[in-house]
């Protein structure tokens, strides 16, 4: 409620955080932290478009007294939840371009993201700092846990490689194997090409603070699913996702022209991920 003051660092960029309160009480103070800032992150809930044009309002209010060469980054959050409206429907409201054109800034960004699951909040606050820095950052890396193939119509299974903390650890390997096995059976649902859980966390111990993203990316009549470490950038994953479905499609047997399939044998497959993206592989 009200304010809050914090401190944080990122990409060794040393932030000093003001966050202001929400509620309409509060918006007339926006205006005195608002005219001092570098940067201005305005979060809106993307799954409560009733509240949408008030939520604009408020923000081109606060914007009157934004410093030359500030920056602006707009997080629709809640973009896990079914409710929640496409980036076309919130640049409706929120016209980004306009708030371009009427004010100096100096950057200008909006990006759908989920506090829950984390889509989407590291490739922002990257953005951020580039923004801020002038640097290029970079290239994110994740942390390839297990890759898997399936093919599309049968869902049945055509390679695996397994690396990490998963591989072993059986109160990983049972959420893990389960939410596949979900994955398997919806394979047919209409997921726009990319789709991501992540993984109750359970009792792993202390020395396992993060849990497990699965991330699918289908493509060529293949699906690839591949588990992450819970913060990696899901961007990033479903980029490896492609290139690994890229070089398995042609490579997929199909014995006397026929509808069946064959595996990929394990050791070919591994090889291929060991060479190509051993940067990505837990140390």
């Amino acid at each position: 409620m009200g304010l809050n003051v914090d401190e944080l660092s990122y990409r060794k960029v040393r932030f000093r955080t003001f966050d202001l309160g929400g509620q309409e009480t509060f918006h007339l103070l926006w205006s005195a932290y608002v005219e001092r800032a570098a940067a201005v992150v305005y979060v809106v809930d993307a799954s409560n478009p009733v509240e949408f044009p008030e939520s604009y309002q408020a923000l081109k209010n606060a914007l009157e007294s934004i410093p030359d060469n500030c920056i602006l980054l707009l997080l629709a959050n809640k973009s896990d939840l079914d409710s929640s409206r496409t980036l076309k429907d919130i640049l409706t409201i929120f016209d980004l371009f306009y708030l371009q054109n009427g004010l100096k800034l100096k950057a200008i960004n909006i990006f759908l993201i989920s506090a829950k699951t984390g889509e989407s909040f590291y490739e922002a606050f990257d953005w951020l700092v580039g923004a801020m820095t002038g640097e290029i950052l970079p290239i994110t890396k994740v942390s390839l846990q297990n890759v898997w193939i399936f093919d599309e119509r049968t869902g049945l299974p055509l390679a695996h490689a397994r690396f990490g903390s998963s591989k072993d650890n059986p109160e990983l390997v049972t959420p893990l194997l389960s939410a596949i096995d979900q994955f398997a059976s919806e394979l047919d649902t209409a997921v726009a090409g990319i789709a991501h859980v992540v993984l109750q966390r359970a009792k792993v111990g202390k020395d396992t603070p993060n849990g497990i993203r699965l991330v699918k990316v289908a493509d060529q009549g293949l699906v690839c699913i591949l588990a992450v470490n819970e913060h990696d950038s899901v961007t990033k994953t479903s980029e490896l996702g492609q290139e690994i479905i890229e070089w398995t499609a042609p490579r997929i047997v199909h014995p006397g022209n026929s509808d069946i399939v064959e595996e990929i044998a394990e050791k070919e497959f591994l090889k291929y991920i060991e060479s190509s993206y051993e940067e990505h592989l837990p140390r």
